[in-house]
């Protein structure tokens, strides 16, 4: 039996990802049947991605499977599932309307691999390409562009093992050299998982899981429309918020996406059309007010909590009066639900037009403010507790920990799990040590996020100038007309409150203290805990109660997660 990296490449819950799609069904059948039937000189790596320039641009590509025998020598096998073009030019592949020739894709990869080889070890690496088509029967092999013995099609994709073994027998066995191009696939495999890129691969595998789900939520047909998703913090809701609204956006619907806090309001306005409108509940309100020509002054009243309450009744009654166009939706998205208070659901729901849509994500386990949950009548319930996004260590931890129940199905392993003690004075200086080492891990700067459990105001982590070598990046304050203000540092500084709905590779929490028998706590720290797609760091004040608790926890899921 051949070797497989990664090797969790054939677990179930990895397989699961994109069952419905042709392409990925047909890798993990080819998969199993390489790792079955090639005996044990080979060694298969799988979705290798590869990165280079080229002519001063950078490329990547990524290698469906890399087949090594124990000489050392590399055979690509490059599968093109479904329907392949053929013409004068060779064989093709459309994506997305762009045609693009298959043998040249092969080519560039085989090609950068050579290179990046040489650049690594100064030596040559034997790569050969082999063309997997298991759905087309090729017409014309003399125009494929590949010799047909580098070919193998439907008619004789029995025969693909055999056609491997051809081209690239066992070889003699040579443990330097072997050892070489493990070790530099094994390096290219690691790069979806290092830190500038694991929150890319949590996406990707995310986005496979949840493609069942989604679809069928979209496919649901109620009159009036009306979903509430309570899903677990990394079971995919801001992708359910993205998918939703460019659904409707496409039926010609008017699409408001609606959240709590500006951080993730900024990052989905990102990620949605210019025609979607993206605005925090007092964004809403503010935009109310100011079509009734009633403009609020926020920088003169941002902290002042009951000011933000005035506004939304103030809004309220204007909606109520007459709802200005420019705020009256066909469609309306909610994401974190949960922070939304019962006077911010009324006014967004009197921006409906007759008819109107509305889907409201959120998770009662993440809810961080004490106003009471809200009353959303007639809405049809799916509750989700896959987490897609905390790796198995930072799973483990809260599953030892807090009495909230969910499915980890993130197949990383993650970093171990930080517990430390750290006296308020020492704080800054321990913070700096903790950045530098993580950056000296290979995490960058602005890929490890300090979470404070205190307010802005109260925080002593927030004001700091510097963190050691580094400048917190962190926010100052509204200009007149709305728009956040931030600092110029290179590590982000957030309040766990501002944090929410987002992510980072390392999360390291601090200001943090509470009881593990009050609710609230339990709710604060799985929300923080679950911010981390990598690393997870907490420190903890002295005398913390919740310092023995933690430390069990972590020890517990740093011992029993494989690395």
């Amino acid at each position: 039996m051949a070797a497989l990296f990664p090797p969790y490449a054939l677990d179930p819950d990895y397989q699961a990802a994109g069952a419905v799609r042709l392409g990925l069904l047909r890798e993990r059948e080819t998969l199993q049947l390489l790792g079955a039937a090639l005996p044990g000189g080979y060694t298969v790596f799988h979705s290798t991605h590869i990165a280079w320039r080229q002519h001063g641009t950078p490329r990547q590509r990524e290698a469906d499977f890399l087949v090594v025998n124990q000489a050392g020598d590399v055979l690509m096998v490059e599968q093109k599932a479904g329907h392949l073009d053929e013409g004068p030019e060779g064989l093709g592949k459309t994506y997305d309307g762009t045609q693009k020739s298959v043998v040249r894709q092969c080519n560039e990869i085989a090609d950068a691999l050579r290179e990046r080889f040489k650049v690594a070890y100064g030596a040559s690496l034997n790569v050969g390409v082999l063309l997997y088509c298991p759905d087309h029967r090729i017409r014309n092999l003399a125009l494929a562009g590949l010799t047909p013995a580098q070919i193998v099609d439907a008619p004789d994709r029995r025969g693909l093992v055999q056609r491997i073994r051809a081209l690239l027998p066992e070889g003699r066995p040579n443990a330097d050299r072997f050892g070489q191009v493990r070790d530099f696939l094994a390096q290219e495999l690691k790069a979806k998982f290092d830190p500038a890129a694991e929150a890319e691969f949590g996406e990707r595998v995310m986005t496979r899981l949840t493609d069942n789900l989604l679809g069928f939520l979209m496919r649901l047909e109620m009159t009036p429309f009306r979903l509430r998703v309570e899903g677990a913090a990394g079971c995919g809701k801001t992708r359910m918020v993205t998918a939703f609204a460019e659904g409707w956006r496409a039926e010609a619907k008017r699409v408001l996406v609606a959240c709590f806090n500006r951080t993730l309001a900024d990052k989905l306005r990102r990620a949605l059309p210019d025609d979607v409108v993206v605005e925090t509940v007092h964004g809403v309100a503010r935009g109310l007010l100011r079509a009734a020509e009633r403009e609020p002054d926020i920088p003169a009243h941002a902290g002042d909590r009951g000011f933000w309450s005035r506004m939304l009744a103030e809004a309220t009654d204007v909606a109520l009066a007459e709802v200005p166009a420019d705020w009256r939706f066909g469609a309306l998205v909610v994401d974190e639900g949960q922070d939304i208070d019962q006077a911010g659901a009324d006014m967004l729901n009197l921006l409906l037009a007759e008819g109107g849509r509305i889907v409201w994500l959120g998770d009662e386990n993440q809810r961080l403010y004490e106003a009471p949950p809200v009353t959303l009548r007639d809405f049809v319930t799916c509750r989700n507790r896959d987490n897609y996004r905390s790796p198995q260590r930072i799973s483990q931890f809260l599953r030892h920990l807090l009495p909230i129940p969910f499915d980890a199905r993130n197949p990383v392993p993650g970093d171990e799990v930080h517990i430390e003690e750290v006296a308020d004075a020492d704080l800054p200086a321990t913070l700096a040590a903790r950045i530098d080492r993580l950056c000296m891990q290979g995490f960058a700067a602005d890929e490890i996020v300090v979470l404070t459990g205190h307010g802005q105001s109260s925080s002593a982590v927030f004001p700091l100038d510097r963190l050691g070598a580094h400048a917190p990046r962190r926010f100052t304050g509204f200009t007149a007309e709305g728009v956040a203000q931030f600092s110029g540092g290179d590590v982000p500084v957030e309040t766990l409150w501002r944090f929410k709905g987002q992510q980072a590779p390392a999360v390291i929490l601090c200001e943090f203290d509470g009881d593990l028998g009050q609710p609230a706590t339990v709710r604060k720290l799985y929300s923080a805990a679950t911010r981390a797609t990598r690393r997870l760091e907490i420190l903890l004040p002295r005398g913390s109660a919740l310092l023995a608790p933690l430390r069990r926890a972590a020890g517990q899921a740093n011992a029993t997660v494989p690395a």
